[in-house]
């Protein structure tokens, strides 16, 4: 397969739409595709059973046990070697004090990121060693420019008020641009993917492609073997995801939706890709069910922007504020069939979540709803009395806006989180991991948008692409926060605004990292896919630009 065939994933889709039905497959095909795929799992169980054998040796080896924890990370088949992987760290964590002070910085940086990403408490001062009298750092501190480069990924799990890392990341950025000139190709490469895509911002499974790729015959026999494992991972994972993807697409074509709004954005697959923040195999539907949520929040949201007036959105908006369908009479076709849909997937969904735990969420989620409906509204009288809000305003409903607590609270629940924190997920005003999550979506998404021009506001599209054909004819109409910045600032650029919105993500980068490595409430899982969701919005705009994302077009 060429990457010709990759140019577009919701036109590969599409073909997806034709193979739905395979009744017209000869059985013997389908037979021999199901004995393929059975083969390809039973050697794939052997493999992971050897090389589940090696980590265990490598876990004893102080010099490499870190090396392979991270290189299965970045392979994506972390998941299989949860237990040794936490053996490993453990280990290394009651050790942290002894051998941090005379390890060398790539080694330090290393312990110090995956401790860190994994729940461990450990200090940036530790990092004071590399520095001069002056406090600063200097190149010649560390003769490995790997070195450098590890230090940089470990200041992306910075946290408030950790000075330290903010200036340690300033200076590998600066550094790491700086000794290109000098660098052969394949650092040149490493370092480019290290300050683009560092590990902690990015999800992995999007660039394991990649990571395997670089992986070369002349590597170490144990990077081999795990090299060969995610190979066959990798494959299990795409018929997968494949599997899901026509799941959905069955459902989303009953729903009869694409045929009643053409001008609406009917893009499956980008909605799929937003599932698989859901990384765990185990949690495929998971997947078909997020995929659902998603696709709704992108219609309604552009019912709002592109369909609707101002007097049928309000009755729309108090259709679902008391949840009765009834309320509904006099609207469109298209807006009763949306409420509709909204409300089947809302009752199965709650109908799913009571068998299995005994919870009924029902009322949480039509509460969810709402609030994004009326956010939704919200900026649809902005728009129509032409009012551009106060930065601060628009921030507080745009993070609702984003569509992120409707999509969270559904992985609230199908993850089974403790139900008593149920009331601090939905507090708006609270400080905590999700709200920060969002307001980070929403100003990442305001300015990539205005990346895509200086004179079209950005979309209020929650998770949205605004480079793509189909959006370019709904380019949103309610301002962004570098608009709503610049009309409170008199006078400052629009590469000041930019600027100032950059430092604002930067920040709640930091906050994050607080609330989700010390302070989450949550499960790891459920503030790893919180995290996901953030992650994968960088990753989408550069699919856009360049229609390819490693490791999804098949």
């Amino acid at each position: 397969m060429t990457d010709s065939s990759f140019d577009n994933p919701d036109d590969n889709f599409q073909g997806m739409r034709n193979s739905v039905d395979s009744s017209n497959i000869n059985p013997c095909l389908l037979s021999d595709l199901d004995g393929a795929k059975c083969s390809l799992q039973s050697m794939h169980a052997q493999t992971l059973k050897e090389v589940r054998d090696v980590v265990r040796v490598l876990g004893k080896d102080r010099s490499e046990c870190l090396a392979a924890v991270d290189f299965i990370q970045r392979l994506g088949i972390d998941h299989h070697f949860q237990d040794d992987i936490k053996s490993i760290l453990t280990k290394q964590h009651l050790e942290w004090e002894d051998t941090h002070q005379q390890a060398e910085l790539y080694q330090v940086a290393l312990c110090f990121r995956l401790l860190r990403q994994h729940g461990y408490t450990v200090s940036a001062d530790v990092f004071q060693r590399f520095q001069d009298k002056d406090g600063k750092f200097r190149e010649e501190l560390s003769p490995s420019i790997n070195g450098w480069i590890s230090l940089y990924e470990a200041t992306q799990l910075c946290m408030e008020g950790e000075d330290i890392l903010v200036e340690a990341e300033l200076f590998c950025c600066h550094l790491l641009n700086a000794v290109r000139a000098r660098c052969g190709y394949n650092q040149v490469k490493l370092i480019e993917r290290t300050l683009n895509h560092p590990y902690h911002k990015t999800l992995p499974r999007f660039m394991t492609k990649n990571f395997i790729g670089d992986i070369s015959s002349k590597a170490k026999k144990w990077e081999r073997d795990l090299k060969h494992l995610a190979m066959m991972d990798y494959e299990i994972v795409q018929s997968q995801h494949k599997m899901e993807a026509q799941q959905f697409f069955t459902w989303w074509n009953n729903t009869g939706l694409a045929k009643e709004m053409k001008l609406a954005k009917d893009l499956p697959m980008k909605w799929f890709m937003h599932s698989t923040v859901a990384l765990h195999p185990k949690h495929s539907q998971l997947r078909v069910n997020i995929t659902k949520i998603v696709s709704l929040v992108y219609i309604i949201d552009d019912i709002f922007d592109v369909y609707g007036s101002l007097d049928n959105l309000i009755i729309f908006t108090e259709a679902v504020q008391r949840w009765d369908y009834a309320e509904a009479e006099e609207l469109p076709h298209y807006m009763k069939s949306c409420l509709r849909v909204l409300f089947d997937t809302t009752e199965e969904f709650a109908n799913e979540i009571h068998q299995v735990q005994g919870f009924n969420p029902t009322s949480y989620l039509q509460k969810v709803w709402a609030n994004l409906f009326d956010a939704f509204l919200v900026e649809a009288t902005w728009f129509a009395n032409k009012h551009l809000p106060l930065p601060d305003e628009y921030l507080k409903n745009g993070t609702v806006s984003t569509g992120m607590h409707v999509i969270l609270l559904h992985l609230f629940f199908m993850l089974c989180e403790k139900t008593y924190i149920i009331a601090e997920f939905l507090n708006e005003n609270s400080r905590g991991m999700v709200n920060s999550a969002a307001a980070m979506l929403r100003l990442l998404d305001d300015l990539d948008s205005a990346t895509v021009t200086d004179t079209c506001p950005s979309s209020t599209m929650p998770l949205t692409v605004p480079t793509d054909k189909t959006d370019e004819t709904q380019v949103g109409k309610d301002g962004s926060y570098v608009d709503c910045y610049m009309q409170e600032h008199k006078g400052i650029t629009h590469e000041m605004a930019r600027n100032h919105v950059k430092l604002m993500i930067s920040d709640l980068w930091k906050r994050l990292n607080s609330e989700c490595l010390v302070l989450s409430p949550y499960s790891a899982l459920f503030t790893n896919y919180t995290l996901n969701v953030v992650r994968i919005l960088p990753l989408m705009y550069d699919h856009e630009r360049r229609y390819t994302l490693p490791g999804f077009e098949e």
